[in-house]
């Protein structure tokens, strides 16, 4: 009569009121529960045993309670606390941790964290895991009111999310494999307004004109350089030889961090065209003397952090030279178009371009090489 209510027994593992409790913490919270047996030698042995089972089904993120203990009353509220919100902000710990580690880019890192946190959370956070159907899911890509690329994009971190909440056991099923959500996208996406749609000579020379400065000098390089954003960015002095008449291109910044290009053929060096070298030589006086960045953001005297930064001054540019907005990778598309309608060589094009060989030219800027004036377009060689 004089022994406690409670003992230990072994690690985790204690004898109350002539039973067995064993001792757990799951999700940072501490879970006791009554085995309905006695505390003998061998039903002792099996507590431990099974709580050795329920922490490593723990550390492997399979944990499923009410396995374990069907009959626990805690088995409902334990899956009631886990929200998607909850699993969201630990699919982004996990991207955090793959940057860190060097196994995510932060090119890739970014996106997934502004689909998260701008689109994801704002919708699903407080909805529990259990709860979200198939018709929830229908209903947000409802409201998102975007085109197909941006609703793929946030897909991937909200397909994650759903995936380890799968294996993790706190759904039996995943429900976007219900919800037919890429036929529904098809449907309602917003048109791709972002197709090539270079600008005409009137407007180029309306833009340049409408620009001052820096800035003025960044976007005529940018229209006759045919270099993308970031590595228009990137550009430093010791890249351009004004005595070859070549700019060697090798870098690229993407999100404000410097890396090479993505593939071999974006390295390259690109032939400096008459109104190309107007702009470096006007741009010297601002930032040759540092022998670094050509290109500055005027406000800052810094070079430029993203093409974002560059779209911001890009907008009222447009919007006093009274051209239709298009984004500022259109000056690469402008650049392809021009060169194509003035009849030079695709080959040479592409190379310029930083492209692996002319596929990609005559897929996306065919339509602007020039029409000969023979039927069709062409006049073979032969008598056929």
């Amino acid at each position: 009569m004089g022994k406690q209510a409670t003992t230990q027994l072994q690690s985790g593992v204690r004898e109350r009121n002539s039973k067995i409790q064993i001792d757990f913490y799951w999700q940072g919270k501490r879970y006791r529960e009554t085995l309905p047996i006695e505390p003998t030698p061998k039903n002792i042995k099996f507590a431990a045993q099974l709580r050795a089972a329920i922490l490593f089904d723990i550390s492997q993120g399979v944990f499923d309670y009410a396995k374990y203990f069907p009959n626990s009353k805690r088995v409902e509220n334990v899956v009631k606390t886990v929200t998607v919100g909850k699993l969201l902000n630990q699919q982004l710990e996990l991207y955090e941790r793959r940057h860190d580690n060097g196994s995510l880019q932060l090119s890739t890192f970014l996106p997934y964290k502004r689909a998260i946190t701008k689109h994801l959370l704002p919708y699903f956070g407080d909805i529990e895991i259990t709860d979200l159907t198939p018709s929830v899911l229908r209903d947000w890509v409802m409201s998102l009111n975007a085109k197909a690329k941006t609703y793929r994009n946030i897909m991937i971190p909200l397909t994650a999310t759903i995936r380890s909440a799968l294996v993790n056991g706190l759904i039996a099923e995943n429900p976007i494999d219900k919800a037919d959500l890429p036929t529904l996208i098809k449907q309602i996406a917003l048109p791709k307004s972002e197709a090539i749609n270079p600008f005409n000579e009137d407007e180029r020379e309306k833009i340049i004109a409408a620009a001052t400065g820096q800035i003025k000098n960044l976007i005529e390089f940018g229209f006759y350089s045919g270099l993308r954003i970031g590595e228009l960015i990137a550009l430093r002095w010791h890249d351009v030889d004004f005595e070859s008449g070549l700019i060697r291109v090798s870098r690229n910044i993407v999100y404000n961090q410097e890396k090479a290009p993505k593939t071999n053929s974006g390295i390259r060096t690109v032939l400096i065209l008459t109104r190309a070298r107007a702009a470096l030589m006007r741009q010297l006086s601002y930032t040759g003397s540092d022998k670094d960045f050509v290109f500055h953001n005027p406000n800052t005297n810094q070079r430029w952090r993203s093409d974002d930064s560059i779209r911001d001054a890009w907008i009222p540019i447009l919007k006093t030279a009274g051209v239709e907005y298009r984004y500022p990778y259109q000056m690469r598309h402008t650049y392809a178009s021009m060169l194509l309608t003035g009849g030079e060589n695709i080959a040479w094009i592409a190379k310029q371009m930083g492209h692996i060989n002319t596929e990609m030219v005559i897929k996306n800027y065919g339509k602007f090489i020039p029409d000969t004036n023979f039927t069709g377009g062409y006049k073979p060689k032969g008598n056929y």
